[in-house]
């Protein structure tokens, strides 16, 4: 505590003088803080704000993922944005210029507060080059909202390392699942944080009327929430499949699971099909998010064994064991590994043998399905590197890529198979 008659060394009273006199720019913001209003749907879009970390830079450009992890296509998010503005502290526009559907050139950056722009959904979209549900965005006003939040938020090139918060006001009657961080302010409101852009680009979150369940596993904290239009599919019948699949992968990896909570997020489409809408899951590190159809569980039980087993074995490759290409993520201009053999392949394997060891699958499926397997690889370039597949999997061999799980899951068996198969008719 100070007195008002204290003296002070002439350097403490320098350094004082420096604290007052600082420039405010040291105390400026040092994060991202974005919100959504899912209230507030105009043409099936959903506009965001995001106050901005104080920059530098005379100019800078704000940019959204044109690849993410776990896809092999093009899908440029960024062509779903519309009415981007820049302002300033003081409500003032600043210049913008698109130099790609990805890429937005703000000038006068130094100046920069805040973004605003409106998202359109891809689920329903007629931009064309489709994007795979469970690495897309879905808006149903009141319903459902499937928020990939690389869908929806960007970053400033060069700040993608500071944290990001997400204010989603809701409908009461919606409840959002998510692996990220999250903080209820109210029935109405909800925060998600993340420390960085790429781990905030891997934490979708779903919104639906709440059906969820949660049970413990070997002191992993498991979460299913189920989104079902008509009720068909319940989070309690759907979480008993994964429980049984999660068991499996447990004793796999040596009795734990390598995670200390994770979330299923499972999404399904009314009837066995609707539009364009397909089956598919995508992996995070802490929840994955999967497309199924509506149609009562015990009819897709084995579908949805399959799908989990492998999403959740992603875990351990790439999201753990990986090269410098997934390390160091590019979201603009993405370099591929050589390591599809690993990442895809040898997950696809280990999903499959998980279960037919541990009772989930009996051994006539499983022979089956490598069976399977081997004729379907008549369908690709046999003589195909997988290595070479792999570095021009988004070009030059896109059309070779569903080979990743066919013959991509006989090399795993080729390479492991002698060493963990182990199974006893």
């Amino acid at each position: 505590m100070l007195k008002h008659n204290a003296t002070f060394p002439a350097r403490q009273v320098v350094q004082l003088l420096l604290f007052i006199l600082l420039p405010l720019h040291v105390f400026a913001q040092t994060d991202y803080k974005a919100s959504i209003d899912l209230n507030n749907v105009v043409d099936d879009q959903l506009q965001v704000s995001i106050q901005l970390p104080k920059i530098q830079e005379d100019t800078v450009e704000f940019r959204f993922p044109k690849i993410v992890p776990g896809t092999y296509s093009i899908y440029d998010f960024g062509r779903f944005v519309t009415g981007f503005r820049a302002y300033d502290s003081e409500g003032n526009l600043l210049a913008v210029q698109e130099l790609t559907a990805n890429r937005r050139l703000i000038k006068e950056a130094s100046k920069l507060s805040r973004i605003t722009y409106w998202v359109e959904d891809t689920y329903d979209t007629d931009r064309g080059n489709f994007v795979f549900e469970p690495a897309g965005t879905n808006i149903v006003e009141g319903d459902n909202f499937i928020l990939n939040t690389f869908g929806f938020i960007g970053y400033l090139e060069g700040y993608q390392n500071l944290p990001y918060s997400l204010d989603l006001k809701h409908p009461s009657k919606l409840y959002g699942s998510s692996g990220l961080q999250k903080i209820s302010k109210s029935d109405s409101i909800d925060t998600f944080s993340a420390p960085n852009y790429f781990d905030l680009a891997d934490g979708p979150i779903m919104y639906c009327e709440p059906d969820t369940t949660t049970f413990n596993l070997g002191g992993t904290e498991i979460m299913v929430s189920v989104y079902s239009p008509n009720k068909v599919s319940k989070a309690d019948v759907v979480s008993g499949y994964i429980r049984e699949t999660l068991e499996a992968q447990a004793k796999y990896l040596d009795g734990q699971l390598p995670v200390d909570r994770y979330v299923f997020l499972i999404h399904h489409f009314d009837g066995l099909f609707s539009g364009s809408l397909s089956l598919g899951a995508l992996e995070h590190s802490y929840s994955s998010l999967y497309s199924l159809p509506e149609l009562n569980p015990i009819l897709i039980a084995q579908t949805l064994k399959d799908f989990i087993a492998h999403e959740f074995f992603h875990i351990v490759t790439p999201l753990n064991i990986h090269s410098e290409e997934i390390a160091s993520f590019d979201f603009i201009e993405p370099k591929m590994s050589k390591h599809l053999w690993l990442y895809e392949g040898v997950t696809e394997y280990a999903a499959g043998l998980a279960q037919v060891k541990y009772g989930q699958m009996d051994l006539d499926q499983y022979v089956e399905m490598l069976l399977g397997k081997i004729k379907n690889t008549g369908r690709y370039n046999d003589s195909l590197p997988f290595t070479e597949l792999s570095e021009k999997c988004l070009d030059e061999h896109k059309a070779q890529y569903g080979n990743v799980y066919q013959k991509g899951a006989l090399i795993g068996l080729c390479l492991l198979g002698k060493k963990r198969t182990n199974i006893k008719p």
